[in-house]
């Protein structure tokens, strides 16, 4: 797929088909994530996949209001990665950690809707 195929062909999924996702599908979305660019080759971000069903829900209610779209959505998704940042990690071994970094896991972020079409895991 060419990136502006990629981009043109973008949607935004918010139905999942109700069906556990393959380890080696979540794997390739998982090394997508981890191949994202990011400053100095820092990867200041890491990624929690998430499939137990209690621990969706409490994410989702933290997340959003409950019963609106999102947190309906979130509960439905067979699996959920959280993207965590590691904010306060000194990005060289000169400097002191800094405890502002804007957008540390956006770029790896960015691709998500990418792969979620490219491996069709939508409904």
């Amino acid at each position: 797929m060419e990136v502006m195929e990629a981009i043109t062909k973008r949607r935004s999924i918010r139905a999942y088909q109700p069906k556990p996702v393959d380890h080696k599908v979540l794997d390739k979305i998982l090394e997508a994530g981890r191949l994202a660019p990011s400053w100095a080759n820092t990867q200041t971000w890491r990624f929690i996949v998430v499939r137990n069903e209690q621990v969706k829900t409490e994410l989702a209610d933290a997340a959003n209001p409950a019963g609106s779209r999102n947190n309906v959505v979130m509960k439905q998704a067979p699996v959920l990665i959280a993207a965590c940042a590691e904010l306060n990690r000194p990005v060289s071994g000169k400097e002191k950690p800094s405890p502002i970094r804007k957008g540390p896991g956006s770029c790896s972020m960015l691709p998500s809707p990418f792969r979620t079409w490219y491996w069709k895991l939508k409904s």
